[in-house]
């Protein structure tokens, strides 16, 4: 005869705890009720007491959830891990940046404060172009021409403010209000980029930050509005430059490091990793991600033999 090791009292056919090992009357036979000490092991993954409580959080602005397998942005801030309800491991990581919220009255589809991050970033776009052309004279041990280098610079800024009209505008279309913002981070890498120092720079201040849930088709089609905006622009700088300059003129060179800057920003965003817009579209759609980054890689290699410094 044995006795319940938690009440003391006799059994002939004790229950045997599978985690613990040690006898139990009926009363006491689960491992809650006789106080297990390996009660870990008998809950679900979800229940471990050694892990945070499964939790439902709510998306918000400026925060992202990751599936088990994704990657952390380097920028991303308050990380914290917790466990879904089938016990996966989930990371929850918040990027920095302003809650977007449709204006009562916005100013031809910009709110205030947007206005005022986009002129901030303007400047600070300006500021590079000026900073990466004056120092690619120098580079080169030329004489600056600063009449072309404002025009290049002119250039770079255009090609990103308009990348990013492309989100902005293809997002209010697809019912989604969005607006720019500084990303702090960037920001500063880029302000740290006006220092002259010839081929590297951060051009990206920030980003039109989409409000809503979107599916993967539209966020999709968001991201691929920006390089698609500046395949355009090169394409429509190809044909100014071929129908109205010939080869050796200041504007025939200046148009092709335009299309040049154009095709590569379209291209380093469609790298498919991180917040860049590559990742978006390959959920959505892989053909079109190829075809956009095809034809921006053709164009790449047609300007770079026609630019001279």
């Amino acid at each position: 005869m044995t006795r319940c090791v938690t009440c003391g009292k006799e059994i002939y056919m004790p229950f045997i705890c599978n985690y613990c090992g040690e006898a139990f009357c009926s009363d006491h036979r689960l491992p809650e009720n006789h106080k297990c000490p390996n009660l870990s092991s008998a809950l679900p993954p979800h229940l471990h007491p050694q892990r945070p409580q499964p939790i439902a959080p709510q998306r918000r602005a400026a925060e992202y959830f990751s599936e088990p397998d994704s990657e952390i942005p380097p920028e991303a801030e308050i990380q914290r891990v917790y466990y879904d309800e089938n016990g996966n491991e989930v990371v929850e990581y918040r990027i920095p940046m302003y809650l977007i919220e449709k204006p009562e009255n916005p100013i031809w589809y910009f709110s205030a404060l947007e206005l005022k991050h986009l002129a901030i970033g303007i400047l600070l776009m300006f500021g590079v172009g000026l900073s990466m052309f004056y120092s690619i004279y120098l580079w080169y041990n030329q004489t600056p021409n600063w009449a072309m280098i404002v025009l290049l610079a002119f250039f770079a800024t255009l090609a990103f403010l308009l990348h990013e009209f492309g989100h902005k505008f293809v997002g209010i279309r697809l019912g989604n209000w969005s607006e720019f913002r500084l990303i702090k981070i960037f920001a500063i890498m880029t302000a740290i980029s006006l220092i002259p120092i010839p081929f590297f720079k951060v051009v990206c201040p920030g980003a039109v930050q989409v409000t809503g849930d979107t599916s993967t088709e539209n966020m999709g089609k968001i991201a691929l509005a920006g390089p698609v905006v500046n395949l355009v622009q090169a394409a429509i700088l190809i044909i100014l430059a071929l129908t109205l300059f010939k080869p050796g003129d200041d504007m025939y060179n200046a148009l092709f490091i335009a299309t040049f800057l154009n095709a590569f920003l379209g291209i380093f965003n469609l790298i498919p990793i991180g917040p860049l817009d590559g990742r978006k579209i390959i959920k959505w759609n892989k053909i079109y991600f190829f075809i956009a980054i095809i034809i921006l890689f053709v164009m790449v290699v047609y300007a770079m033999p026609q630019i001279s410094f």
